[in-house]
């Protein structure tokens, strides 16, 4: 299960996707996928530093990974949030926010504290 929303200016993405790729739970899921980003070959993001700190989602341990990159080909820098945290069945909950043309008037913090607060799970 995957889904991307972008907003009608093409700036932000949210997007939340459910697999089990990478692990069953959120820290091996976020490592996984740091990894992936890791292969520019694959991801296309350039320039890739990122930050990973552990917190809670609904009660169940949680891992947010904050990206900052480049897209291949693209001068302009892009900035990354992800939440990762564990549903049932081995299935990893992956939620991000995007803004793909960051400036300092940048809503994406504030875009991606609200999509958390509605995150739901199947082990709500």
């Amino acid at each position: 299960m995957h889904v991307n929303w972008v907003s009608p200016d093409g700036r932000y993405v949210i997007g939340v996707k459910r697999d089990s790729t990478h692990g069953s739970t959120a820290q091996a899921a976020s490592i996984g996928q740091l990894a992936w980003y890791r292969k520019t070959a694959e991801s296309k993001m350039v320039d890739l530093t990122a930050r990973s700190s552990t917190l809670e989602q609904a009660g169940r341990s949680a891992v947010r990974l904050d990206l900052d990159f480049r897209w291949e080909g693209v001068s302009s820098p892009a900035r990354r949030i992800e939440l990762f945290v564990a549903g049932e069945q081995g299935q990893v909950y992956q939620l991000l926010a995007e803004d793909q043309h960051l400036d300092g008037a940048s809503a994406l913090t504030d875009l991606f504290e609200t999509a958390r607060t509605h995150l739901r799970t199947d082990r709500h």
